[in-house]
């Protein structure tokens, strides 16, 4: 059982399964898997520099609209 898990660890890591696919292989729920995964410290979300960087610039900008429909709303 120790070896399916470190192989669908493995195979998650290196974007070869998804996180569903990959619990399923090891033989437990998501939410245990995502555990397990903390455990042996490798990231859930796994985001690069730029798809962080986006998703940073992204919320920046949500923020500034809303900022600016509360003081329209005012």
């Amino acid at each position: 059982d120790e070896i399916k898990l470190l192989l669908a660890i493995k195979l998650y890591e290196v974007g070869r399964l998804s996180i569903g696919q990959a619990a399923k292989v090891a033989g437990y729920s998501k939410r245990a898997f995502m555990e397990i995964l903390g455990h042996y410290h490798v990231p859930v979300f796994a985001y690069s520099p730029d798809d962080l960087a986006a998703e940073v610039d992204l919320l920046s900008t949500i923020e500034d609209y809303s900022t600016q429909i509360q003081e329209i709303s005012c």
